[in-house]
């Protein structure tokens, strides 16, 4: 399995978001924004899991969101 792209700092980002109502994310200089709420908790599950699954492997320390307006 690959390294993912996703580290513990893209879910505490994406927490955080979620726990304010707003639907933008922002990392570094690029900004994500999700199309709801529901999509955001989706995605979340996501990471968690590729995260967990990883646990003790090195992170990659890049991440590309897509979004409807291409990649961020």
């Amino acid at each position: 399995m690959a390294d993912p792209v996703w580290t513990q700092a893209n879910i505490v980002k994406l927490k955080k978001a979620i726990a304010s109502g707003t639907l933008q994310v922002r990392h570094g200089d690029e900004q994500v924004t999700f199309r709801s709420l529901s999509e955001m908790r989706e995605i979340l599950a996501m990471l968690e899991d590729e995260v967990d699954d990883t646990a003790g492997k090195t992170p990659v320390k890049a991440i590309r969101f897509q979004t409807s307006k291409g990649f961020c």
